[in-house]
Order: C-alpha cells, then structure tokens, then sequence
C-alpha cells in the first residue's frame, strides 16, 4: 500500500542506500569524514548555484549533527543565500504533527481514536458508515482529496484560500465517498485537514495556538510556525520557486492556509528536534512514541506501510520511517532510523531539486566505515514463449479491472495480442505466453499479466508481476469490454461529437463544455484548466490531468449520452451530468 506520491518516488533508491548500513555510526572515524567534506562539497555544487534556488542537507546521529550544508539563494530578487535560520515550508511532512496532537488528546481522554468523527464535526454529512479518527490518520476514510476537487472545481494552484473554505466548500460538500471506510488505502489530504478541525473544536483553541502551546514549545521549536494565514509575516522565510525544462526560474506563489495536512514552516535545526524526540520520547514518552510508529490495518486485517503521519519502510530487517512535502515550488524530507538513531533531513525551495541527492552524499561520507547487507536477489525475468491463442479467448480478456477505487487497467484486444493501460499511463502492449499469461515484451521480460477465472470459467481478476516487486497485485474485473469488429477498429466505434455539450456538478459547483479538437475531446472550464480528453475504448476515455485520468462517459436505455464519471488519482466516480438543450 503505497502512496504514489514524491514521497516515496524520490526516496526509494535512497532507502535502498540505507537499509544497507550495518555499523554504529560511534565507530566511524569522524576525523576521516571531515577529510571527506570537499568532495561532498564537490557534489553538491554540481547540482545547486549560488545564485538559484537551493537547499539545505542536514545528517544526524543520536541527537547531533554529522554534517549540515546550506546551497542556493533563500530570495533571489534580495540576493539572499540560504542559511540555517532560513524557513521552509515543509508540506506534507506536518501530517506526523497533526497526529501527534491527536495522540495528545486521545491521552487526554478528550477524544478517543475510534470516535466517529461526526461526533465533533455534526455537519459532516452522513455516508452510512461511519469514518473514525483512525480512519482519517491512516487515510482509509473513503473521503476524497480536497486538493483534486479543489483543481477540479475549476481552481488553480495559486488561487487563494482559507482552511475555513477548505472544510465547508470541498469536505463538507461530498456526496460520496470513494470507497468504504477501512476498506483501502488512498492517500487523503482531506482527512488531515478534518484532524486540524477536531483538535480546534475538542480544545476550544485555534489549532495554531494549540499547537504552539502543547508541541512546538515543549520541544523549543522557535523558530517553527503553522501558518494558519497565508499573509502572515514569518522571520527569514525563503521564496520558494518553479524552474521550467528550459531554466528559466520563476516565484511560486502559495496564497492558501493548509491546517492539519501542510502548512507549516520550519528550519533544519528545529525539524531535528523533532525528529530527536522519536527516540527521546520529551514529548508525550514512550507511549505516545510507540502509538506514533504504529502501523494501520484495513478492515480485512492486511498491515499497512502508513503509520500516524509516516511511511514504514521495512526493508532487511532494518526499519525506517519518513515522509516528504512538496508544492508551490517547496520540497521536504524527513527519514528517521531508529536502529541506527540515524535522522536525514532535506528542505529546499527548488522545485527541480532531485531529492535522490543523499544517495552519493552516504557514499561519500561511510563507504570505508560501513559493511553491507547483501540486498535481496532479483527476481528472474519472465521467459517469454510464443503461444497462439484464438481471438475469442482474446475477447474473453478485455475489459475494465480495477486495482482500488481510482486505479483502473484497461485491456484491448489488439490483432493477436493485448493492450493495457494503467491508470495516468500510455498503453502496454502485452504478448501470450501461453493461454492465460501475457508478458510486456518478445524475451526476457519484467512484467507479467496472468487471467485468472472463476469455477465456471469467466475471467474474474488479473495478476500483475514485476520481477522488481515483492508483492503482486490484483485487479478485479468489473466490466467486459465485448468489441464489435467494423474493420480493423478494436476500440468500439465512436462519434466523438456525441459527447460534445455542457456538463455540470453540484458538488464542486463546476461546468465543463466538451468539443472535438482534431481526434479528442477538449472539456473546457469557463476559469480553470482544460482537460483533454483522449479515446481510449467504447465509451471510455483517458484525461492528461493527474486529477481526471479516467473519464467513463453514461448513456441512458435509449443509447444518449447523460453524463460522464470521472476519477482522478485521488477522487473516484464524480459525476457530471449533460444539461439538456432545450
């Protein structure tokens, strides 16, 4: 259950580094890693100038620094360089405060884990089952992210907005959820945003004042703020900026207040403090260290890799904990190992950074020092041998399967193979292996897709393998896709100017006019972003928007378009209804 955020994208090959380490850092010979320092100097202004946006590397072992560097320039317009004292929004990485907190007044007994959350916030509205606060912490409410809605209501990123509008516009107005409470995984910004409105209402302070009061001061986080409005003055807080493919650097803007799930700003030293109490446990101790390293489970009883604000990572026997942030141009990443009391902290305000940069800074510093573990062996690429199966089992295979509520494949039968399409990607062309197995590739292949069938003989579910993943996936089949040959069109005929017309949501309060631009279907918003639409099969269409990658468009008895359900990687089935021309 991974989150297909920046989080752990960027971060994988860095823990692959890590989880590698097998000495006491106590051992290492700090005298040879101060020789060390030009080199990582030397690699460090490979990637970052003085007069761009930069960064700053912070490495730690048992509550002291073995290494801090600042790079780049905190505001370019004042030439400004960044320092320790500079500020960073650190995005995402604020989760793990907001569920502290929550821990907080769960001690308290001012709240409780499993209380429902209409308990606190009646307005909510009523999905039948009922979401718990665990549900929100472990993002397996169902609800749908704010951010998306948000972008799909028509708004763009650097519109300005309140957590205030936040709750009441894009949280308190859903109609459904994406799935069943407990029953998946997505991750969900929308519930941490709900978390920062129960600490306000449970302690009769803002969830600024209670955090000031009760986390950042008892830890002497000065020089740590949660910015509960955008206009506020902060001491030293960097610009953060957006750099084009071509380099050309512009200011990126934030004019929103996010409580709860971002929103705060912080420097290298005070996120240390931080990440230090995990193991010295100032703050709340060892209980509430122990329920904040606590995985979550879904309603099945299968373990989650999410902890209360924090990806686990368990990796060679070695645990790891982190979690990043990034938007408006900010990047942020916090990963702690406990076993080795080893904390990595990265805060920038570049938004090309490629944050994969302590990968060679470890290297550098420990490869004389550190032995390592031998990493699991890789699996065996997939032997590839021709098998001719006839088109009707072809036929039998294509369909719509679904992997969770907003991840979809979409399998096409293509002449004597297939294609598939995983959500917010191009299509894959998969050849038979033999009757029920299809690999990516004519060979030696990574990938493999495997049909599975009930007793009866219908195809159910898919299997999908990668010779680089220990764990396979599976994705039900929810709808076949019974092609109706008219020459060698395998996608369903279609008339794309049947789609075309005006589509509206209540939810969201959006409207969208769809029309045909050359062999799409362009849905433009009166305000916000296009969305273009690409024919993917029959009446379903692929959107280039991470927030509408799947568009399934609905006919009435008649054969009529009505509507269309769009989902999005973090919002599912939304529905747009056609207005009819009177």
């Amino acid at each position: 259950m991974r989150c297909k955020s920046w989080a752990i994208g960027s971060f994988i090959s860095i823990l692959g580094f890590i989880i590698m380490v097998h000495t006491d850092l106590r051992s290492a010979d700090k005298k040879a890693i101060q020789e060390k320092l030009p080199e990582i100097e030397k690699l460090l202004s490979s990637v970052s100038h003085p007069k761009y946006p930069g960064f700053i590397v912070g490495l730690f072992f048992d509550g002291e620094p073995l290494f801090k560097k600042c790079y780049g320039q905190a505001n370019m317009e004042l030439n400004v360089p960044i320092s320790e004292s500079t500020l960073f929004n650190i995005g995402s990485t604020a989760k793990q405060f907001t569920a502290m907190a929550v821990v907080l007044l769960a001690q308290q007994k001012k709240l409780s884990l499993d209380d429902d959350i209409r308990t606190y916030i009646p307005e909510m509205p009523d999905f039948k089952e009922a979401i718990i606060i665990r549900h929100l912490i472990y993002h397996t409410s169902g609800m749908r992210d704010w951010i998306e809605g948000f972008l799909l209501g028509g708004h763009k990123a650097e519109d300005s907005f309140t957590h205030e509008e936040i709750i009441k516009k894009f949280i308190l107005s859903q109609r459904a959820l994406n799935f069943d409470p407990g029953d998946e995984f997505l991750y969900c910004n929308s519930g941490y945003s709900l978390l920062a409105e129960i600490i306000s209402r449970v302690s009769g302070m803002t969830f600024r004042r209670w955090m000031e009061d009760n986390i950042l001061s008892p830890l002497n986080m000065k020089n740590t703020y949660v910015a509960d409005d955008h206009h506020m003055i902060l001491p030293n807080r960097a610009d953060a900026y957006n750099i084009s493919n071509k380099g050309e650097v512009s200011r990126a803007i934030l004019n929103g207040s996010i409580l709860g799930a971002g929103g705060m700003y912080t420097t290298l030293d005070d996120l240390a403090k931080w990440a230090f109490n995990f193991e010295e446990a100032k703050l709340g101790g060892v209980d509430t260290i122990r329920q904040m390293n606590e995985a979550g489970k879904l309603n099945d009883g299968t373990s989650l890799d999410y902890a209360f604000g924090q990806y686990i990572y368990d990796l060679n026997g070695l645990r790891l904990y982190s979690h990043g942030g990034q938007g408006a141009g900010w990047q942020a990443g916090l990963i702690r190992c406990p076993e080795q009391k080893f904390v990595f902290i990265i805060l920038a305000n570049n938004s090309k950074l490629n944050m994969n940069i302590v990968f060679p800074i470890l290297n550098i510093l420990f490869q004389d020092q550190f032995k390592r573990k031998a990493g699991a062996p890789k699996r065996e690429q997939f032997a590839y041998q021709e098998a001719g199966i006839s088109p009707i089992i072809l036929e039998e295979y294509a369909g719509r399967y679904w992997e969770s509520s907003t991840v979809a494949y979409t399998v096409c039968h293509l002449g004597d193979h297939l294609t598939i399409r995983r959500s917010g990607q191009p299509p894959v062309a998969y050849f038979p292996a033999s009757a029920k197995d299809f690999l990516d590739k004519k060979g030696e292949a990574n990938n493999k897709v495997s049909f599975n069938r009930d007793e009866s003989g219908n195809v159910i579910s898919i299997t999908l393998e990668n010779t680089e993943e220990e764990r396979c996936r599976t994705a039900k089949k929810i709808r076949s896709l019974v092609t109706v040959r008219k020459s060698d069109n395998v996608r369903g005929e279609v008339n794309l100017k049947e789609f075309c017309g005006e589509y509206v949501n209540d939810e969201l309060g959006a409207m969208y006019s769809l029309a045909v631009s050359g062999d799409k279907l362009v849905a433009k918003h009166h305000w916000g972003e296009e969305i273009v639409m690409i024919h993917e099969c029959f009446d379903f269409f692929c959107g280039d928007r991470f927030w509408a990658r799947d568009i399934e468009f609905i006919r009435d008895e008649e054969g009529k378009v009505t509507g269309f359900n769009l989902t999005g990687s973090r919002i599912a089935n939304v529905r747009f209804d056609k207005i009819a021309v009177q």
